[in-house]
Order: structure tokens, then C-alpha cells, then sequence
């Protein structure tokens, strides 16, 4: 975790919960579908089209043509030295080819997560690009797992570990002083943590994100996972991929509070089981013996990610 990132956790005040009173009308609007914010329709088009077999290049890159200012953070991103940008590029079209689908519609997804925030005041914007900074770092660790296991996810695990959070986000948004109350942003979570949220809103962060999936019209995979990530054994349709974003989120949080890897215990992690359910020792082995270095590598590129998404 960066040093800003660290003083911003350890200056947040210490809000009991019953300090906040609660305002009811705020708390029964989180169970109205109605009431919650909504992406775009370029980033749920983004989606859409990366879980589209049919879909091509073309396809994204027409999409990304129509924003100009999409079109420029594409360029940004394609001319950047972890896409190999030693050749610069002025073409949409070609930065869409050096992206990829998938990863044009991860990079649109997560500028899609800011705009859900951009315009409300300074302390819900910190609170948010906290979260954002955890989901981008989840979802990165997912990815490099995903690949030394061969799980053969084709880039919903990314997407999926990108918005797991996303009923934090809601809530921090709709309502800041009951988030910051429950130190929703402190990611040394309990195991308990979503019974603990009932407790202050009567819902938790897994529900309002489930409904916020339903209003966005989200693939079902990555509803399922928005929905239970603290509980991947629940989960009946996805269990490997939700298994693997709670495994993702589980280690982003040991790294993030903690601040190492060696004493991660992989056996007992929220998700483990459910991701390696019929995979070889080999490959168990692969990642604990990869780990160190896939730890260090994603938050060097969700940082430069959030740098990238900062306006």
C-alpha cells in the first residue's frame, strides 16, 4: 500500500456508530432500485461487447470514437510503457488493437466507477478512490492468478473483482457519514463485516451491489460475484469465479493492512477452495511460489492506473 494511501486510513476519524444518527428516509432509499446511481451507457455497451463472442475490435473501437475524451484516455493508455508504447500512436483504432476488447472495456468499466462520484464533495471522493484504488488492486491480483492457475477466465475476473465493491461505493455516495461511521473504507475487514453493516443501514454492501447489478443490467456473473464475494461457498452458477475475486479480495486486504504476503495463509483464504476445486499441486505450488511477485507487480500498475484515472 503507498505511504498517502496509509496516512489517509490511519487520519480517518473514529466515528462510533451511534454518533451518526440515522436518517431513515436515506437508509430505505438503499433498498430502492430506483434511487441508486448508473453507469453509463458506454460503459455498460463496454461490457457488453467484451463478454459478446461476436464482438470485435471494430466494434470497440467505434464505441470509444463516439467520446473524445474516451478516446484520448485510450490513447494515453496504449502509448503508456506497460502497453509497450514505444511506437506512438494517433489512432483510436490502433490503441484499440494494443489494448485488446478486454482491456479496453476494464479501462472504460473503471472510468465509468469515477464518473459514479466525480462531482460530489472532496471527503466522498477520497473515501471513493479508496475504494476504487482496493477494487483496481483486487482485480489486478485476480488477473495474474487467474493465469498461473489456467483457470481459463477470459477477463471476467478482472471486471468482476473491479466492481465486487461496488456497493461500498453506493453507499459512501448516498450515504457519506453513515460510510464513514462504519469504516467502510478500512479494509482489515472482520469476517463478520456485512452483519456489522446491517447493523448501521438494515443492508449491507453485497445487497446494495446485488441491486445495483439489476438497475445496470450487469452480465449475471458479475452480479452473482457483486453479491457474494463474502460468501463464495453460497454462490451455485459462478463458484470459480467468485471464488477466485473473494480469494483476490482476501489478499488485497492481507497486503493492504498488513503490508506483506509471506504470512498469507493461501488454504485458509475466503475463496480458495471454491478457485482450486480439481487443480493439480502443481499449480498450487506455481502460485504460492509466484505470489511475492505478483503482489508487488499489481500495485505498481494499479498505481499508475489511478494515476491515469485522476483528472
Amino acid at each position: 500500500m503507498s505511504q498517502a494511501l496509509l496516512a489517509k486510513r490511519q487520519a480517518s476519524p473514529q466515528i462510533t456508530l451511534k454518533s451518526v444518527p440515522l436518517n431513515q428516509k436515506l437508509l430505505a432509499d438503499l433498498e430502492k432500485i430506483e434511487t441508486l446511481p448508473h453507469l453509463s451507457d458506454t460503459v455498460i455497451k463496454a461490457m457488453t461487447l467484451a463478454n459478446d463472442p461476436n464482438s470485435t475490435l471494430a466494434d470497440m473501437a467505434a464505441l470509444i470514437c463516439r467520446d473524445t475524451l474516451l478516446a484520448a484516455t485510450v490513447l494515453k493508455i496504449a502509448n503508456s510503457p506497460v502497453y509497450g508504447g514505444s511506437v506512438p500512436i494517433a489512432d483510436v483504432r490502433l490503441g484499440v488493437n494494443r489494448l485488446g476488447l478486454r482491456g479496453c472495456a476494464n479501462l472504460i468499466s473503471s472510468i465509468g466507477l469515477t464518473g459514479l462520484y466525480s462531482k460530489h464533495p472532496l471527503p466522498v471522493r477520497v473515501a471513493c478512490e479508496t475504494i476504487l484504488r482496493h477494487s483496481l488492486f483486487t482485480a489486478l491480483l485476480a488477473s495474474a492468478v487467474n493465469r498461473v492457475l489456467r483457470l481459463d477466465l477470459q477477463g471476467e475476473e478482472f471486471t468482476g473483482a473491479l466492481l465486487h465493491d461496488i456497493g461500498r461505493l453506493v453507499i459512501c455516495v448516498k450515504a457519506p457519514d453513515h460510510f464513514a461511521a462504519a469504516n467502510l473504507s478500512n479494509f482489515d475487514e472482520a469476517e463478520n463485516v456485512c452483519a456489522e453493516e446491517r447493523g448501521v443501514y438494515g443492508t449491507d454492501h453485497c445487497a446494495v451491489g446485488g441491486m445495483f447489478a439489476i438497475k445496470n443490467n450487469l452480465p449475471k456473473a458479475l452480479g452473482r460475484v457483486i453479491s457474494n464475494h463474502h460468501t463464495p461457498a453460497r454462490e451455485p452458477h459462478f463458484r470459480e469465479l467468485v471464488g477466485l475475486v473473494a480469494f483476490a479480495d482476501a489478499l488485497a486486504n492481507h497486503i493492504q493492512s498488513q503490508h506483506n504476503v509471506q504470512k498469507f495463509d493461501l488454504a485458509a483464504a475466503v475463496g480458495f477452495s471454491e478457485m482450486s476445486k480439481g487443480l493439480d499441486r502443481e499449480r498450487l505450488s506455481q502460485l504460492r511460489e509466484k505470489l511475492p511477485a505478483i503482489a508487488v507487480e499489481s500495485v505498481r500498475e494499479a498505481r499508475r492506473l489511478m494515476k491515469t484515472l485522476s483528472p
